[in-house]
């Protein structure tokens, strides 16, 4: 007979302790991973700037090459088509004029 926490026939007792050491171990990779994730996601980077120091660093990344009017397109007629539907519809315009929930009157 074994004694307890003795090594059992087939080293089955010595897989499970090294089986739940390696589920443990990452685990413990997993939660700090998450942990990293999270603190890289949630922390507060931003810093108050001032209009000029803002207007600088608009001016400095900005890669456009001439003047907005030298950017613009020549005057003229241009064909554009599309496609799709678009509606509007605001509840508040029509609230109390006896519409229904469609709209209609």
């Amino acid at each position: 007979m074994t004694q307890p926490g003795s090594v059992r026939s087939g080293g089955y007792r010595v897989r499970t302790v090294a089986r739940k050491r390696i589920a443990l171990g990452v685990g413990t990779v997993v939660v700090a991973l998450i942990g990293v994730g999270l603190y890289l996601t949630l922390r507060d980077n931003a810093e108050p700037v001032g209009i000029d120091e803002a207007k600088e660093r608009i001016a400095s990344s900005t890669s456009l090459k001439g003047s907005a009017a030298s950017r613009r397109p020549e005057p003229g007629v241009y064909r554009y088509e599309g496609s799709g539907t678009e509606s509007l519809f605001d509840p508040t315009a029509v609230a109390g004029s006896g519409a229904d929930d469609a709209g209609h009157g």
